[in-house]
């Protein structure tokens, strides 16, 4: 036993060339900020009409902040690509760390389904939408209805193209993708800017007076009416004070502001990682956090309260009239106010821009996954085999973008179905709750206090190490989320389309099919580890002893 060689090989292949902006892109679109602001601003104050949602997204960062910190100690003791793979193996317990890095990955073949035709049925859609309503053209409205169906060919076809064309930029070199990912973050950034200046300069008088008229020409309901049906909404618990129902905000902004941690995957990849990891994570949430409170400020300035209630409202059929409009997204509102076609391009290449990366985000988690797994031999080393002309882990591409593939088919035949899963709410019980796990008992674990002792980053406050105090305040804030997660089927953990026991408001709590799942990914995955150390030392291999040290760089 250990006769045979543990690790893959001595070296990973990988070239460490991510500098600190470069990690700043990557994690500006894990957030997607402009996706993360039109769920802010819509499902925010309609959830939860009662409650402040500045507040909580202000508490929400602060959470997340403490989160990010911890993602930013452990890549600077650990400094190699596999994320949470890595730490939690290490600092908790191997079966684990590949259960949670297995839940994390499975979920992304997920997001790259979704979030791939969200280029086409919430980007292209919201342009095509924006023209049609600003120039009352049934053509641009007729492309939008169209193309906001995952299953339409044109969408399935667009989609499709846009999951190969990632894998063949992944598989060319890891500068290529810095390159595409700084301009499509650019383009975002300036959507993100154009559509505060927008609101800003857009009185609620004047907001009135332009929707009115466009709502006249679609048979929407116009300002009034919108702002009337306000009343009509309420918390699903609707004795819940404003103050519980501020706090319901936090896991409306952790959809966004959780997730600035993507540049940890690629630890092995980092320049100067330990600087850079702590600019990439926390940078991310305070820039992040930052637009979004800014551009909810200048639309309850510009929009108010009250019309996007009653938005919310008329969306989901809680009252009597019809929103009929193509999209209820603040992207869509800017570009309608503004009447400009420039805006309304900037409105709709910036949301696109948010979105086309994430099936290449996908991809880059699940390489780098896939490739920690194979070099620990936990799964076959045909994996993590790496090019040696593009650095790039060439075959793991090759099997992701066949895999996504094949879920972007299935995503397109089931959507109504999977409209409600909550691929946050696996994250969130899994890869982020172990990370703090992890943060907490790195500095005292006999195994990885010789890693954070070496680390440089080993500082204390009142005897007690930072990284500790970091996870403790992040797994208490995960718990409080995980509340409303398992309170409120309007958050998608207990949802009303897939549901596995059927519930009433005054009856015991639902566990819906995302919670179930979860379950069954997670013991997948560690008995999946458990049979491939049982295998490996049937070939003679102990991958034990790969956890005793960090892998190969």
């Amino acid at each position: 036993m250990g006769e045979k060689r543990v690790f893959l090989r001595e070296a990973t292949g990988l070239v460490r060339e991510m500098k600190w902006y470069d990690a700043l892109f990557l994690n500006f679109l894990n957030m997607s900020i402009g996706l993360g602001a039109a769920w802010v601003i819509f499902f925010g104050p309609g959830i939860y009409p009662e409650g402040n949602v500045t507040l909580g997204l202000i508490i929400c960062a602060l959470g997340c902040l403490a989160g990010m910190a911890c993602w930013a100690f452990l890549t600077s003791a650990m400094p190699r690509s596999g994320g949470d793979y890595v730490f939690v193996s290490r600092c908790l317990h191997p079966s684990i760390g590949f259960a949670t890095n297995w839940m994390w990955v499975v979920w992304n073949v997920v997001w790259c389904g979704v979030l791939g035709t969200w280029v086409v049925t919430w980007g292209l859609r919201d342009l095509f939408g924006m023209l049609g309503v600003v120039y009352n053209d049934a053509t641009y409205l007729d492309w939008a209805t169209e193309l906001s169906k995952p299953d339409n060919p044109i969408t399935f076809s667009l989609t499709a193209l846009v999951v190969v064309l990632s894998g063949v930029m992944l598989a060319m070199g890891f500068r290529v993708y810095l390159k595409v990912q700084a301009v499509c973050a650019l383009l975002g950034l300036i959507m993100l800017v154009v559509a505060i200046g927008v609101f800003m300069t857009t009185s609620n008088t004047e907001f009135q007076e332009i929707w009115d008229g466009y709502a006249a020409e679609q048979g929407a309901s116009d300002y009034a009416t919108t702002v009337a049906d306000a009343d009509t909404v309420t918390a699903w618990y609707s004795d819940w004070s404003p103050a519980t129902q501020t706090l319901g905000i936090l896991p409306i902004g952790f959809w966004v502001l959780a997730y600035p941690y993507f540049s940890a995957f690629l630890g092995g990849e980092l320049k100067r990682a330990k600087s850079t990891a702590f600019i990439g994570n926390l940078g991310g949430v305070i820039i992040g956090a930052a637009f979004i409170i800014g551009l909810w400020l200048a639309v309850q300035n510009s929009i108010g309260d009250d019309f996007i209630i009653g938005t919310y409202g008329q969306y989901y059929a809680y009252t009597d009239n019809s929103y009929n409009m193509p999209s209820q997204w603040f992207d869509f509102q800017a570009g309608i106010i503004s009447g400009n076609p420039v805006v309304i391009y900037i409105m709709g290449i910036g949301m696109v821009g948010w979105l086309l990366m994430y099936p290449a985000l996908s991809f880059l988690g699940q390489t780098r996954a896939s490739l920690a797994w194979s070099f620990d031999r936990v799964i076959p080393g045909w994996f993590g085999k790496v090019s040696e002309r593009w650095h790039t882990p060439v075959n793991a591409i090759i099997f992701f973008t066949v895999l996504n593939l094949i879920y972007v088919a299935i995503y397109a035949k089931t959507f109504e179905y999977q409209t409600s899963f909550s691929a946050v709410m696996g994250q969130l019980i899994s890869t982020f709750l172990f990370v703090g796990l992890s943060a907490i008992v790195l500095p005292y674990r006999k195994r990885t206090k010789p890693i954070y002792e070496a680390s440089g980053v080993n500082k204390s406050f009142l005897g007690i190490p930072l990284v500790t105090l970091a996870g403790v305040i992040w797994v208490a804030f995960l718990v409080l989320n995980l509340y409303f997660f398992l309170a409120d089927p309007n958050l998608g953990a207990l949802d009303f389309w897939s549901s596995v026991w059927v519930w009433e408001k005054s009856d015991m709590w639902g566990i819906g099919f995302s919670i179930v799942l979860t379950a069954v990914i997670f013991v997948s995955g560690f008995v999946l580890w458990w049979f491939a150390r049982w295998y490996r030392k049937r070939q003679g291999i102990n991958i034990d002893l790969a956890y005793r040290e960090l892998p190969p760089e």
